[in-house]
């Protein structure tokens, strides 16, 4: 006896162009409450987070939003070499 797979849940996109429109509206990206610091959305929902892969041929960027709502615009460029690892003082402990 085989069991069918769960359906799964819908999947909402939004375009960039949506999420603007929303950031713009000072609205949250998962419900059409207005957003503000502390919000939390009233109905349950499942976050899928998937991780771009960043071309070695050119540079990024990645667009970070704050508690202000501001977004912050990064650019990502690759190092060709590992950093050196963090280090501490003596002195400082």
């Amino acid at each position: 006896s085989v069991t069918p797979p769960k359906p799964q849940p819908p999947v909402k996109r939004l375009s960039p162009d949506e999420l603007q429109a929303r950031r713009d509206k000072g609205l949250c990206y998962n419900c059409d409450e207005r957003y503000q610091r502390g919000h939390r959305c009233k109905r349950l929902f499942h976050l899928l987070i998937v991780e771009p892969e960043i071309s070695s041929d050119d540079a990024s960027a990645l667009v970070l939003q704050g508690e202000n709502s501001e977004p912050v615009i990064v650019a990502i460029e690759e190092q060709e070499e590992a950093p050196d690892p963090a280090q501490i003082s003596l002195h400082a402990l």
